[in-house]
């Protein structure tokens, strides 16, 4: 399994690679994981997204400017039903 971090994560590709990487580091490695089910996995994920300026703060970074959460969402929402 390659691991794509996410200070690799500059286009749609590479996107869809570290989304591939998750599936297969919980498949492989569930142990490294505190949320092993979807409903854990999202209601962490709602947490990270209410708390993410302090995630960028703590890594002494800003939070970039611009983002697009609509497409995050669209993203989301399609997978529930993507075949």
């Amino acid at each position: 399994m390659q691991r794509v971090t996410m200070n690799e994560v500059c286009s749609k590709e590479e996107f869809a690679a570290f989304l591939y990487f998750l599936r297969d580091s919980i498949q492989k490695d569930p142990a490294m994981w505190t949320n092993k089910t979807i409903e854990d996995y999202l209601d962490a994920l709602a947490g990270c997204v209410e708390g993410v300026e302090g995630f960028y703060s703590n890594r002494g970074e800003e939070l970039p400017r611009n983002i697009n959460w609509s497409v995050f969402a669209d993203l989301l929402d399609c997978a529930r039903l993507y075949d």
